[in-house]
């Protein structure tokens, strides 16, 4: 007798202990809280202070009121379709540093797993000049893996600041921003990555703009992108994202200049023939058909009284790109 309660007993033990190991997918965490070691939270910095170079499981939606900091080893692990929004109180201080966004990463190896940080709420009733970035970096060592940042007029994420350098490993990081013309790219890109930073981006996702200022170092092997001399910087960007931001901005005539130097300059001419090579290559026609409604848009363009906004030379590149794009192109 006392044998066979002491299986059972075994065995409720080995259940109990099975029962305190929950896996990060579990569906039983509640949407909405913070999870260190199974113990529920609300308020997302105590549970980064319990986890202690830890993990925090990052359940559902989540709202911040304000930005918040993360300054040491961490594991932040999405689960439920994990997403970090602004609260609908957000902003209302008018707080320069709420505005700045709702992460602000500064701990060495600090991992983020199956997150979204979507700013719309806040971000989609700002102009372009409100400081606001979803997600910064300002110093150490982060990596991300399936994270998606979206939401702001302006940057949204930032690498690095005036006076720190962060390094960021990227796996599968998405970027969808909102409509910027190169001119904007410059001063407020989608990714900026300033002050001898580092951004090591193996792969993702981008609709927008990655800037790496003169002087940081870089490793872009995410598909579909392309790097364009930007003054002394570095701008990677999709074809499509570059000829749809031309033709559904703000196209002014240094809007033009801009695009016609990123397109023809000695250089850029490499990488431009390079892309529209690609473009033909992979036979499409649609991509292809909006470049050459863009180029023909740029020749065209004039200023009253003084004609041309281009020189002779930059419209003979561009429109052998035009003749090689049209190849592909079907003609009545």
């Amino acid at each position: 007798m006392k044998k066979f309660l002491s299986t059972i007993l075994a065995v409720v033990m080995v259940l109990s202990s099975m029962a305190m190991v929950v896996s990060a997918n579990d569906v039983d965490y509640a949407e909405g809280y913070y999870y260190v070691n199974g113990v529920q939270y609300t308020d997302f910095m105590a549970a980064v202070s319990a986890a202690n170079g830890g993990t925090v499981i990052v359940s559902g939606e989540c709202a911040f009121s304000s930005r918040l900091a993360v300054n040491s080893s961490v594991t932040l692990q999405g689960v439920n379709d994990a997403t970090i929004v602004p609260s609908a109180s957000y902003g209302s201080t008018n707080s320069t540093t709420n505005w700045k966004g709702l992460l602000n990463i500064a701990g060495e190896n600090v991992v983020v797993n199956d997150i979204t940080f979507d700013g719309s709420l806040y971000g989609d009733n700002q102009a372009i000049t409100v400081d606001f970035k979803p997600v910064r970096v300002t110093s150490g060592t982060t990596t991300f893996n399936n994270v998606t940042i979206t939401g702001s007029k302006r940057t949204l994420l930032m690498i690095g600041t005036s006076s720190s350098s962060a390094t960021v490993n990227a796996n599968n990081l998405t970027i969808e921003a909102d409509a910027k013309t190169v001119t904007s790219a410059h001063t407020y890109a989608d990714v900026e990555v300033t002050n001898a930073s580092t951004l090591n981006y193996n792969s993702g996702v981008v609709n927008g703009y990655v800037l790496c200022e003169n002087g940081t170092t870089k490793t872009i092997s995410v598909a579909g992108l392309y790097g364009f001399v930007y003054s002394d910087d570095m701008i990677y960007t999709t074809p499509e994202h570059l000829a749809e931001n031309y033709l559904n901005g703000n196209v002014s005539a240094l809007a033009v200049k801009n695009y016609a130097s990123v397109l023809t300059s000695d250089a850029n001419k490499a990488t431009a023939t390079g892309m529209v090579n690609d473009i033909v290559t992979a036979n499409d026609t649609a991509l292809a058909a909006t470049f050459v409604t863009m180029i023909d848009d740029m020749v065209s363009k004039t200023i009253p009284f003084l004609g041309s906004m281009l020189t002779s030379d930059e419209k003979a590149v561009l429109n052998g790109y035009k003749a090689t794009l049209s190849t592909i192109l079907v003609t009545e």
